[in-house]
């Protein structure tokens, strides 16, 4: 009897171990950290909003983007292989958030306000056009930023738009 409970509790804590993210309860979960890069945001005259944001290249990031945070301070881009009709989510997600799309070339295609999603089904935030990238933002730097169609994203400082 004691060496079956033994390997229960072994069994067990191999799945738990094997769990990730999904498994855990969300107070006792750490944001993975993911590499962070300077993006800059042109607006229709040509000024250049500086941003340090988190990247989520891999689909493992962007499944968990900004879930379980407390605070967001800085914002985090979503790059995908190509442009598509981008679907976005607030389920664990803890703060309220701004999220815009952005075109191959760097465009805004569109931007919404996003409020965490407390109990099923949750509201889906959905591009008006195929878009590459997404950038999440604490809620509020649309309207603070009065960012609108024309604005670009670009990757670096230099003129050219973004690249993949």
């Amino acid at each position: 009897m004691k060496r079956q409970r033994n390997t229960l509790l072994v069994l067990a804590l191999l799945l738990l171990g094997g769990m990730g993210m999904s498994g855990l309860m969300a107070g006792s979960l750490e944001p993975q950290s993911l590499p962070q890069r300077a993006i800059i945001l042109r607006d229709t005259v040509g000024r250049d909003l500086s941003l340090q944001v988190e990247v989520a290249r891999t689909a493992a990031a962007r499944e968990e983007g900004l879930m379980f945070r407390k605070t967001v301070t800085r914002g985090m881009l979503f790059v995908f292989d190509a442009s598509q009709p981008l679907t976005f989510w607030m389920k664990n997600t803890l703060v309220p958030l701004d999220i815009l799309f952005f075109a191959d070339d760097g465009s805004l295609v569109s931007s919404t306000s996003m409020i965490p999603c407390v109990s099923d089904p949750c509201t889906y935030y959905k591009s008006a056009a195929p878009a590459r990238y997404a950038l999440e933002m604490p809620a509020g730097f649309v309207s603070k930023n009065r960012v609108h169609k024309g604005w670009k994203l670009f990757l670096t400082a230099a003129r050219s738009n973004v690249k993949p």
